[in-house]
């Protein structure tokens, strides 16, 4: 038996031609999904690096108010030759202003923090300023307390000890604002925080 072909017909070219731009239309809409699809990717990862600038300038933010906090608490402590005070007063002529209290208490915040947001190495180095404002507020307080007795006895008040107590505390504490910047510096270099 032998086949025959037809001639073609209208109908046939019409349905030819419509599968043929079917898939041509197919093949057109399936690109631009591509590139909408690789659109929608580059997009994703350009909103995931936002998502961690942001994240990245709020540490930020948050390291320099407690080398803020640090740096008031250091400057004052050096200028009254004292650590600010949080609660009370010490003596009568010691008034405890708000300033003081808030300088104090940022500073306090501010090491407990800075164990969550700095490296180990500047939390330790934090807490021994801490410790040595309270070594430095203990020096003063006998330093008062002597001076108090040595009053009431008539006496000449004997303050050595306590101020040698007293010049070493202070003197980590100049020690410790003379290199501020290079302790907190390298954590708060925003080029290294953004790579």
């Amino acid at each position: 038996m032998e086949w025959e072909l037809a001639p073609p017909t209208w109908e046939a070219a019409a349905i030819l031609l419509s599968g043929v731009l079917a898939v041509g239309a197919a093949l057109y809409v399936g690109r631009r999904q591509v590139e909408i699809a690789t659109r929608q990717i580059e997009l994703q990862a350009r909103l995931a690096n936002l998502e961690a600038l942001k994240i990245r300038a709020s540490l930020y933010e948050r390291r320099v108010e407690i080398e803020d906090a640090t740096n008031d608490w250091l400057i004052a402590t050096v200028m009254e030759g004292r650590p600010p005070r949080r609660f009370k007063r010490v003596h009568i002529d010691d008034p405890l202003g708000p300033e003081e209290a808030a300088t104090a208490r940022r500073f306090r915040d501010g090491v407990a923090r800075s164990r969550h947001l700095f490296s180990s190495k500047i939390y330790d180095r934090l807490s021994a300023l801490q410790r040595a404002g309270r070594e430095l507020e203990k020096a003063d307080r006998e330093m008062w307390r002597e001076i108090k007795q040595a009053e009431r006895k008539g006496r000449e008040p004997e303050l050595a000890t306590a101020q040698a107590k007293k010049d070493d505390a202070l003197k980590a504490i100049d020690e410790f604002l003379a290199n501020s910047a290079a302790i907190f510096g390298p954590e708060l270099n925003l080029s290294e925080m953004i790579d």
